[in-house]
């Protein structure tokens, strides 16, 4: 039985009630809905996968791919990576290194990663270490962790 949110009685079905009602629904949308609610699915599943949270902070970043330096801002950010935006052309799995401003004013950071999706407004980068270790191995330690500080805008 699945309970909703609320914990209403009155909305008490199985999974198979439930999945054939969706189903249902779907056959009824028009296919810009469809692939809205698609986007929002996809978007819940993305996050289920993530280990840190994601806070948005807008930040000028250099990168480099292969051989080329880049500029653009970071949109948000984890300690796991963050989203660049950009109209550029990259692909997925590409290599990159990047460089930009820590919240606080407490300097800035170079770190590689890989773009790991790529959307219309910009990519997706994973850093290949949690940047809290970087600065750990640095004796730099946040005052506060990365996600907690006061400069991200939530």
């Amino acid at each position: 039985m699945i309970r909703s949110e609320s914990g209403s009685k009155t909305n008490k079905m199985t999974v198979s009630a439930a999945t054939s009602r969706l189903i249902s629904m779907i056959l009824k949308m028009a296919p810009s809905e469809i692939m809205d609610i698609l986007k929002i699915v996809e978007e819940k599943e993305h996050e289920k996968k993530r280990r840190s949270p994601r806070v948005s902070y807008f930040m000028a970043v250099d990168y480099l791919i292969d051989n080329r330096v880049y500029n653009g801002f970071i949109n948000n950010i984890s300690s796991e990576g963050v989203f660049i935006e950009t109209k550029e052309n990259f692909s997925v799995d590409t290599e990159i290194t990047l460089t930009f401003a820590l919240p606080n004013s407490q300097g800035h950071i170079r770190v590689s990663g890989k773009i790991v999706r790529k959307e219309k407004t910009g990519i997706g980068i994973a850093f290949d270490v949690d940047i809290q270790s970087i600065l750990e191995n640095r004796k730099e330690r946040l005052q506060t962790p990365i996600m907690n500080s006061p400069s991200l805008i939530k």
